[in-house]
């Protein structure tokens, strides 16, 4: 969930919450057929990520939100990225990630990266 500070603003990601069970609204990179929505989240075994172009602006703080499960720690890494700036998520087994930043007036592109070494377990990903 992306929201904005000074108004609720909630909605700014479209299918945030995948409950269409697709991947409406994101750009799959890079295009796999290992990656997919299902029973309302997004899961990947393979290193995969999707984006998505969010307007801000430079009136507003914003804060991201998601949650996402590793079945299995060893060999996963997840990194979210806004425009240039890139963040590691540490590998847990179940969380919840929230982070602030502030809007720049223009478009912003968010993107989330999967990785898992061969027969390390899936991601799932969701409620962004």
């Amino acid at each position: 969930m992306l929201s904005a500070s000074a108004l609720a603003n909630a909605g700014l990601i479209t299918n945030g919450d995948l409950s269409m069970n697709n991947l409406t609204g994101w750009n799959i990179v890079p295009t796999s057929d290992l990656a997919n929505a299902d029973s309302g989240y997004f899961y990947t075994f393979d290193n995969d990520g999707f984006s998505q172009d969010v307007a801000t602006s430079s009136l507003y703080s914003y804060e991201l939100s998601f949650d996402s499960i590793a079945t299995q720690v060893a060999g996963n890494e997840m990194q979210f990225h806004i425009d240039d700036s890139s963040f590691n998520v540490a590998t847990t087994t179940n969380w919840t990630t929230t982070y602030s930043f502030n809007g720049t007036d223009s478009t912003n592109t968010l993107s989330f990266l999967f990785a898992t070494d061969s027969g390390t377990g899936t991601w799932r990903f969701n409620n962004v």
